[in-house]
């Protein structure tokens, strides 16, 4: 939240988790106040709370054009973006246009993805973010609630200390 209220306007959220991420940048939008667009190779961009997606934005040249020309205080999470950034130099600058537009209307454009190399016309203003993943005791309170869940559906489980310190060994 912090780097989105602070004015970064390109952020790479290093991850995996595409889903976790996904939760996460919808919690962000809400606290913000703020509309959350999707874009994928398949959908292009989309806005996640109305049906549809932006017409003709499938290419993300198209879907930077469309951000930059709209002007809209929003978060734009592009989630599959990686194997396009090194293809195409126009595609760098209308990432940097789309980027500066935010700046002045704000939002942020959030690129997720593992290990991503972003052109040199755009590289320096990436803000990197490494997702950190689950802690222990968040994994421990999500155990403990399947178990309750599973207990009130009158689903018999017993889980030693043993037990529950070896799954989360396995989930970490």
């Amino acid at each position: 939240m912090l780097l989105v209220r602070a004015g970064h306007q390109l952020i790479h959220i290093d991850t995996d988790e595409e889903e976790r991420a996904s939760a996460l940048l919808s919690y962000l939008a809400d606290q913000l106040n703020l509309p959350l667009f999707t874009w994928s190779r398949i959908r292009g961009l989309s806005r996640i709370d109305l049906p549809g997606a932006v017409y003709d934005t499938e290419n993300p040249s198209k879907a930077f054009r469309h951000i930059a020309s709209s002007q809209m205080a929003a978060l734009y999470h592009f989630k599959d973006l990686g194997p396009h950034l090194g293809e195409d130099p126009i595609l760098a600058a209308q990432m940097r246009e789309a980027a500066e537009a935010l700046g002045e209307a704000g939002g942020s454009v959030l690129v997720t993805g593992s290990g991503l190399a972003f052109p040199d016309a755009v590289e320096q203003m990436v803000t990197p973010f490494v997702l950190p993943g689950p802690s222990d005791q968040e994994y421990r309170e999500l155990i403990t609630q399947i178990v309750r869940d599973m207990r009130s559906r009158r689903v018999e489980m017993d889980m030693s200390k043993e037990d529950l310190t070896l799954l989360l060994r396995h989930m970490s």
